[in-house]
């Protein structure tokens, strides 16, 4: 994992996203969300189909306190010697990509924010690998949401 510094945030997602995925990091706080569920909303505005099969999007985790993925997040940035950053996380914003016919996911991009929607972290993940959906999860949620099926 790399950790980007803001600008280059932007610029790397200029390089090889729409328009429309940018912009929902600018406005990850605003409206233009659909939620799937109480922790979890995607941008329709974001969603790109690079394949017949696979789609591109931002995901949005709004975790109640002491839920997993605010620990998780957390801890990752405690890791880090970054506690104060943990203390002020509220939310992130997933660039993901989900492959609808094998059932899997990817996170490119994760963006952690404050209560304000400011960006305190970002981390691209340079070499994504490919992981299974779980049954019952997230991700199956967001799938179910856009992927179209025949």
């Amino acid at each position: 994992m790399k950790r980007l510094p803001i600008v280059a945030v932007a610029a790397v997602l200029m390089g090889f996203l729409s328009a429309a995925c940018v912009d929902a990091i600018a406005d990850v706080g605003k409206q233009g969300w659909s939620p799937l569920n109480k922790d979890v909303s995607i941008k329709k505005k974001s969603i790109v189909y690079p394949s017949k099969t696979t789609v591109s999007l931002w995901i949005k985790v709004v975790p109640a306190k002491d839920t997993g993925p605010l620990s998780d997040a957390g801890t990752l940035l405690m890791d880090k010697g970054r506690d104060d950053l943990a203390l002020a996380y509220d939310h992130t914003g997933y660039l993901t990509e989900i492959d609808c016919l094998k059932n899997k996911h990817r996170e490119l991009i994760a963006i952690l924010y404050d209560a304000n929607s400011n960006i305190i972290h970002s981390v691209q993940h340079e070499h994504a690998s490919w992981e299974a959906i779980p049954s019952g999860s997230s991700y199956e949620a967001v799938q179910e949401a856009v992927c179209a099926y025949d």
